[in-house]
């Protein structure tokens, strides 16, 4: 097998300028003891030998810390991450800061492998959507100065700043929805247990239901993991019930888009509220609570850069509202 042409260095860039290699990374980095014409002879030699300035090398050298900030999330295939990474990245390029993406693969056993490879690349603060039900590991960083931002939930066993959407608030929507439709037997299509966000959801459900004097039932209520199968299985459970729901809301775009793929038939049938928008969702008519994950990631950079700027001020936790879009599902009156 052909082996590939090594990466030129800053001593083969000086070597064809005839300049030393302290004078090439200095006339590179723009330096202004260094003549004109030196420059120009280090930068026709850097561009001859397409050489590439290893930054990262250069700042940890030098006892810093990078111009990236990390971004650790749980895979790249929900595309409300990449919508979060995209308002974040906004704020962070005029601040001109770079932002890193990693994932867990929705696994918390990997949460502290790549939090680690991510602080060991001395990233300026790290974002993180958090799936460990313990994060004092991370209590040490935080004295050190490192900010730490928790995105869409906040952290547990540490004290630190966290961006969240008003998730009680956003079911008591739905459920309100749902109620001024007429409908008395709402069910609920709810996430794994032990995630955070599934329990603020759940309690929102239930405040929702007693706002409207209707008694909260266990028996409408499944927790699937995210399977086409089990998610239609669940449905299909909740729907044959002795007195089944007259009105389903799920609790995350994962589950209405995996409902959506094994059971479309049933959700003609039966009123419908989402949380969380998803691409294609206005064309399909789905009712949805809904909020501006660019606003998250907006707001999750900017306290970043709070932080990087103020590290012993106070740890906040901001909360993003919600609002439903009405589109034709969650508008079926009860019969």
């Amino acid at each position: 097998m052909k082996q590939s042409k090594p990466r030129a260095r800053i001593q083969d860039v000086a070597a064809l300028a005839g300049v030393s290699p302290a004078t090439a990374s200095r006339a590179l980095a723009d330096h202004p003891k260094v003549t004109p014409k030196t420059k120009q002879k280090v930068v026709e030699a850097a561009r001859t030998l397409r050489f590439r300035r290893n930054s990262l090398a250069r700042d940890l050298r030098s006892g810093g810390v990078t111009t990236a900030v990390g971004y650790v999330i749980e895979d790249l295939v929900n595309p409300w991450f990449s919508q979060v990474a995209a308002g974040a990245e906004r704020v962070f390029r005029k601040a001109e800061l770079e932002l890193i993406v990693a994932t867990t693969e929705g696994d918390p056993k990997r949460e502290q492998l790549v939090v680690k490879t991510m602080l060991e690349r001395r990233v300026q603060a790290l974002l993180l959507i958090p799936l460990s039900e313990d994060h004092s590991y991370l209590e040490g960083e935080r004295q050190l100065g490192t900010p730490l931002i928790f995105v869409d939930r906040p952290p547990v066993n540490l004290i630190a700043d966290s961006i969240t959407i008003d998730n009680r608030g956003g079911m008591r929507l739905a459920v309100e929805h749902l109620a001024k439709h007429g409908h008395k037997r709402i069910g609920l299509l709810a996430g794994p247990e032990p995630l955070w966000t599934t329990g603020e959801r759940l309690e929102g459900y239930k405040s929702g239901l007693s706002t409207h004097g209707i008694e909260f039932d266990k028996s409408l209520v499944r927790n699937v993991q995210y399977l086409e199968s089990e998610v239609n299985s669940a449905a299909l459970e909740l729907l044959n019930v002795s007195n089944p729901p007259t009105a389903l809301i799920a609790t995350n775009n994962r589950i209405t888009v995996l409902l959506l793929k094994s059971n479309k038939e049933l959700l003609d049938k039966i009123a419908f509220v989402g949380f969380d928008d998803f691409e294609l969702s206005e064309l399909l008519g789905i009712t949805v609570v809904t909020h501006d994950p660019l606003d998250i990631g907006r707001e999750a950079a900017l306290l970043t850069l709070e932080r990087i700027e103020n590290p012993l001020d106070t740890p906040q936790r901001r909360e993003i509202g919600t609002t439903v879009i009405a589109r034709g599902s969650g508008e079926r009156r009860a019969r």
